[in-house]
């Protein structure tokens, strides 16, 4: 059985513009797991782009940002296994978007982006808020302040090209 990769309006976008083939390429390269190199590159992230869907259906879009000046601070997010990441809702975190995930099974998507190296990883799939009771001990232990733990179920996971992403530059 095939994986669906895209849905009718992209496979129709693919026609309309002319970029079938290279629509088929890059669909080999999306996968449904999280290999442990992935793994390591989004627990490393110090900000994460997130978008999820309200009730509605309508897109909510933030971004998560851990301080980098800072020892000892816990990722935004962890991956509990090469299909689920698991990650807090923060007191400080945007709530629109954090509190679609506290509903069941809600749409998510996160784009992971390292500007130094220039690479960016996306990860699409369903977001639920889970009792930290429900996962390893040591992995809620990383967030005391937590409202409530978020886990998302890995449908799409894949790496983006890098052209266009900024070289950030720290400002004196």
């Amino acid at each position: 059985m095939a994986r669906l990769v895209y849905h009718e309006g992209e496979r129709e976008a693919h026609r309309r513009f002319g970029v079938e083939d290279e629509a088929a390429e890059i669909s080999d390269m999306v996968t449904d797991r999280l290999s442990l190199g992935v793994r390591r590159f989004i627990e490393a992230r110090s900000i994460v782009f997130v978008t999820t869907v309200d009730g509605t259906g309508r897109p909510v879009t933030a971004f998560k940002a851990r301080p980098d000046d800072m020892p000892g601070q816990p990722p935004l997010i962890r991956a509990a296994d090469s299909k689920r990441l698991i990650m807090a809702l923060q007191p400080w975190d945007d709530l629109d978007v954090f509190d679609n995930c506290l509903q069941d099974d809600v749409g998510i998507g996160l784009l992971f982006v390292d500007f130094d190296r220039r690479a960016r990883y996306r990860v699409n799939g369903r977001c639920r808020a889970v009792d930290p009771t429900a996962i390893e001990a040591e992995m809620a232990a990383l967030w005391p302040q937590a409202r409530a733990l978020v886990e998302v179920t890995v449908d799409q996971a894949y790496a983006n090209c890098p052209a266009r992403i900024v070289r950030l530059i720290a400002a004196d």
